[in-house]
């Protein structure tokens, strides 16, 4: 009997407690007061074609439009960007115009198979440097179709392997919607 008035009390406790408001456990809390606002977290992607404004991607990265190409008179990308952006630097180790190189910040982007690749480029999302040693062609790369270049810089896992400097995204132009324009 004593062992049936115990789980009867424990019972109708435990529901008095379930019946209790729960603000009024939460004004009598203390930490409640050393709370931080609520954050709210903007996730950016680095690849173009998702619309994030250049000044909300969090790191110092750079753009290339096609008007700023049609501009300038250089042979190729790789100069372009040597010339016109900062920490780039395009250089002819070969002496043929046709494949630079380009340095950014120390890593580079090269056709020389056996140079130690760092930068990613992408054209349109796939991935333009070769699958034999990461070297990439610049000359299959046409300046007369590209809409813009952005450079990522960093170490970001989003772009694969050996992207240990930064990525180049090259977009290329949609002639029928800017003939539209």
């Amino acid at each position: 009997m004593a062992a049936l008035r115990i789980t009867l009390a424990c019972c109708v406790l435990a529901l008095w407690h379930a019946a209790l408001p729960r603000e009024a456990a939460a004004q009598d809390n203390p930490a409640s007061k050393l709370e931080a606002p609520a954050v709210h977290v903007i996730g950016t992607t680095p690849l173009p074609g998702i619309g994030t404004p250049l000044e909300q991607v969090p790191s110092n990265a750079q753009s290339v439009t096609s008007r700023e190409l049609r501009d300038r008179m250089t042979p190729g990308i790789a100069e372009q960007l040597g010339e016109s952006q900062s920490s780039f630097f395009a250089s002819d180790p070969q002496g043929n115009p046709h494949q630079p190189d380009l340095s950014f910040r120390g890593f580079s982007a090269s056709p020389l198979l056996g140079t130690p690749q760092g930068i990613s480029v992408f054209v349109d999302g796939v991935r333009a440097n070769e699958a034999l040693g990461d070297v990439v062609n610049w000359d299959l790369i046409p300046r007369i179709a590209i809409s813009s270049i952005n450079v990522i810089p960093g170490s970001n896992p989003v772009f694969g392997l050996n992207t240990l400097g930064g990525a180049l995204s090259i977009r290329t132009a949609d002639r029928p919607r800017q003939a539209a324009m």
